[in-house]
């Protein structure tokens, strides 16, 4: 683990207690550990959740990105905004965003891509002080948005994502969660590249 520059810890289990996925980050030298909002569910248990999570987690040098999963746009800013913990940040996961009530409501695909985009730029501009994680991967139409694709072209707009990172002068790591088993590692590593590409552009 010593070469790896940049590490990171996605807790996806579910489980209440994060302790040994904080242990397992502070053992292998990762500074964030993501966990899934729960949508839905009270955001006061939730608060409560994560700043407990929070003060472990300071003692250990990790901190706590909160992740966008699916729901109304307005309970995830107001549980981020609720939280008030100095080693608690938000994780923004750019596929999760066709998941909230207010694009995968639209019906017309062009208008739900360009809302999927909108909605985006809008929850980084709203998060951007608690900012300190990104997972960045494509979506595809289907039976409406299906995420964790690696496709370079729309619906993500990918070089406006970098722009707004560059202004908001994003500092964190980018993650690229591209795992779906129907892409061979080829079409990943080319979404890797270009990637890469679009962020050099913005320096």
């Amino acid at each position: 683990m010593k070469s790896l520059k940049h590490i990171s810890i996605h807790e996806t289990s579910g489980e209440e207690d994060y302790r040994p996925w904080i242990d397992a980050a502070a053992a292998v030298g990762a500074k964030v550990v993501t966990i899934h909002e729960k949508p839905g569910a009270p955001i006061a248990g939730q608060v409560t959740r994560f700043r407990t999570a929070g003060d472990y987690a300071a003692k250990r040098g990790v901190r706590i990105g909160v992740e966008n999963l699916r729901g109304p746009y307005d309970d995830y800013i107001k549980l981020v905004r609720a939280i008030k913990h100095p080693a608690v940040g938000c994780t923004i996961d750019t596929g999760h965003i066709a998941y909230l009530d207010e694009v995968r409501s639209i019906q017309d695909l062009e208008n739900r891509q360009a809302a999927y985009n909108d909605h985006l730029e809008k929850m980084l501009r709203d998060v951007n002080d608690k900012l300190i994680h990104m997972h960045v991967h494509n979506i595809r139409p289907g039976r409406g948005f299906i995420d964790h694709y690696a496709d370079i072209k729309a619906p993500l707009d990918t070089p406006r994502l970098f722009r707004v990172l560059k202004e908001l002068n994003y500092q964190g790591m980018v993650v690229l969660e591209v795992h779906r088993d129907t892409e061979s590692l080829e079409p990943k590593a080319a979404y890797g590249r270009f990637i890469s590409r679009i962020m050099a552009e913005q320096r």
